[in-house]
């Protein structure tokens, strides 16, 4: 029972699609915010065009540009303040990509794609 008493629901979930096969989709990256109810996709503008979608806000990181935009956007009906709620998804975002260059061998082949 204390394992349930002490579980955090995660601030931050990480999205992306599972099987690559060779699309543009492939790069496609999204962060949800249980807060905040919203999806928040994050667009690597160096590698894809943002196409029709409207851009929350644009961000930079190791050189790489990337574009943000609410693919569902709760904040407002939920009274939460929209550039705290992507500020917090970039910062989440970028530690992830700091973690990832610590700890995965690139030379490594994945055998799930």
């Amino acid at each position: 029972m204390s394992y349930f008493l002490s579980h955090k629901t995660p601030e931050f979930l990480l999205a992306e699609l599972p099987i690559k096969d060779g699309s543009p989709n492939d790069d496609r990256l999204w962060v949800y915010c249980v807060k905040a109810l919203s999806l928040i996709e994050f667009i690597n503008l160096n590698q894809i065009k943002a196409h029709g979608l409207r851009l929350a806000d644009e961000k930079t990181y190791k050189n790489e540009r990337w574009g943000i935009a609410f693919v569902q956007n709760n904040c407002e009906y939920l009274g939460l303040d929209e550039s705290e709620v992507i500020k917090n998804a970039w910062k989440f975002l970028t530690d992830y990509f700091d973690w990832e260059d610590k700890n995965i061998d690139e030379s490594s082949t994945s055998t799930l794609n």
